[in-house]
């Protein structure tokens, strides 16, 4: 009988034991999990500020090129309006001279 007990004892010491051990490995598992998706989760910011600061760049370029282009249209029309205005003087310089 105290054999039996005495085996039954140790079967249980090393069941408790196999447990911790299998314990401490899940627990180093969830530990390992965890700074895993805490450097996915840094990436993804990283990622996404990265993704903004291309936007914001791209924006800015645009920006910067419709500026330039409305630029260009007013000095067209300025130049237009200035190209108008010469014709005219030159149309009414001439009208004198014909008329006289």
């Amino acid at each position: 009988m105290k054999a039996i007990d005495d085996k039954l004892a140790q079967e249980h010491k090393e069941s408790q034991q196999r447990l911790e051990t299998r314990l401490q490995e899940m627990r180093a598992e969830a530990a390992k999990d965890r700074e895993l998706m805490e450097k996915n989760r840094q990436e993804q910011i990283r990622l996404h500020r990265e993704i903004e600061e291309q936007m914001r760049e791209r924006h800015e370029s645009e920006m910067g090129l419709l500026n330039e282009l409305m630029n260009n249209k007013q000095i067209k029309r300025e130049e237009m309006v200035s190209l108008g205005l010469l014709i005219e003087t030159t149309l009414s310089v001439k009208n004198v001279i014909v008329s006289r």
